[in-house]
């Protein structure tokens, strides 16, 4: 699971105030995301953790025109690792390192390579939300 800090910039609510619509600041990259549930904890100014999973999220080179992904953002690959089928390639980016799983004929295809720079995409409805959490001393 992928986890990035953030910040809530802001909270939008359809006519029903049943789903809402969160403007996340993580390092700078700005991301949204949808939720059905709205807890007291989640208002604007409040950190929180950016959860979403690897399988969850698409990468793209030479990306251009308009999509419907309204979480994009650069990042550069400095991992590859290789299966059979399977591709686990890890990232960094602005808001912190990430991993993707793709296909290996995806990297193929794709002609991918460490050092590369590519555009993640992430649907705003495939992150997860949690408060920080919080780390006692004994």
């Amino acid at each position: 699971m992928n986890c990035f800090s953030a910040i809530i910039t802001g909270i939008e609510t359809d006519e029903s105030g049943s789903l809402f619509l969160l403007e996340l600041d993580a390092s700078g990259l700005q991301l949204s995301m949808l939720l059905f549930d709205l807890k007291p904890a989640f208002t604007e100014g409040s950190s929180v953790n950016l959860l979403f999973k690897e399988t969850g999220m698409a990468i793209a080179r030479n990306l251009t025109g308009e999509i419907s992904f309204s979480n994009q953002f650069s990042a550069t690959v400095t991992a590859i690792r290789s299966g059979n089928i399977l591709a686990d390639i890890t990232l960094a980016s602005p808001a912190g390192e990430c991993t993707v799983i793709v296909t290996i004929r995806s990297v193929q295809r794709m002609k991918l390579d460490i050092g590369d720079s590519v555009t993640v995409l992430l649907h705003a409805s495939q992150i997860s939300l949690e408060a920080p959490r919080m780390i006692t001393e004994n």
